[in-house]
């Protein structure tokens, strides 16, 4: 029997400026994550991610998406001062 011609062409993955990979993430090939998105850990990234964003859960999900960097920030800084309230 003829053998199959297999062509293996490699995928990039681009992981762009100001991206947070949260502990234990997986990130399958050929996948784009945008500028300054935040992967929460255990993730399983398997479809390209948007920028300013925030990603999490098995299969990825984007949780929150953000227009700007600013309000990016200005969301986690409100969040993280809420939490020290408590």
């Amino acid at each position: 029997y003829p053998r199959a011609s297999i062509v293996n062409t490699p995928l990039k993955t681009v992981v762009e400026e100001g991206v947070s990979i949260g502990t234990n993430a997986t990130i399958l090939c050929g996948i784009k994550i945008g500028r300054y998105t935040i992967v929460g850990a255990g993730a399983v990234v398997v479809k390209n991610m948007p920028s300013f964003s925030i990603v999490a859960g098995n299969p990825a999900r984007t949780l929150k998406r953000f227009q700007k960097f600013a309000a990016m920030s200005r969301y986690i800084n409100n969040r993280q001062k809420a939490k020290v309230r408590r």
